[in-house]
This record gives C-alpha cells, structure tokens and sequence, in this order.
C-alpha cells in the first residue's frame, strides 16, 4: 500500500469526501513517467461538511517529511491555496512499535501555515 492510499483510507475512515489529484504523465519516447502533484503540492483534497474550507494533502514517507514541508513553503501557490482559507497538511507514514513488538504503519501530520 502506497502513502497515498494510506491517507485516502485515514482519510476516508475521519469522514471526509477525498479525491486524489496527483497525476502519472508518460511521454512519448520515455522510459519513466513524472507524478504532478494539484497546484505543486497536493496528492490528495479532502472536504467535510462540518469543516470550513479545502483540505490538501501531501502523502509519503516519514524519512521524507522535511523534504515536502520545504516543498510547500517554497510553493507560492501554496500561500494563495491558504490566503482562500483552506487548509494544508503533509502525512508521513511510517512503521512504530517496541523493539521486538509487531511494527504498525502510523502517520505523522503536520499542518502548513
């Protein structure tokens, strides 16, 4: 299971309506394709009716975290997503428990300002 399937699943699971935005493009005479992420930084959005506003996500792996929130800070179409009062998080997923214990995937959020 991906990071991104693990968040839509949290997601999901919190009562939100979630979508993934982040596209596969392939290009002809390519050996490998390029992940484009809604607006450079969403993998995911995420709407409630309770809550004001759009969630965006940006999935993927604990050792990776400060890497992605560099990401959305030097992204300045991040400032105008949350100037329109919407929201962004980065979930970090990665695998906890006691030494010798049975590892669980747990995700760390961390929410951009």
């Amino acid at each position: 299971m991906t990071p991104t399937q693990r968040s839509l699943a949290w997601w999901r699971q919190e009562g939100y309506t979630v979508a993934v935005v982040e596209k596969f493009l392939r290009f002809p005479g390519m050996s490998h394709g390029v992940r484009q992420d809604l607006f450079g930084f969403a993998d995911l959005v995420a709407i409630r009716a309770d809550k004001d506003g759009v969630v965006a996500i940006q999935c993927g792996v604990g050792a990776d975290h400060a890497k992605h929130v560099a990401k959305i800070h030097a992204e300045p179409r991040a400032r105008i997503w949350l100037s329109a009062r919407n929201r962004i998080l980065v979930d970090s997923w990665r695998k906890v428990g006691d030494r010798g214990q049975r590892k669980i995937w747990a995700v760390r959020q961390e929410e951009i300002y």
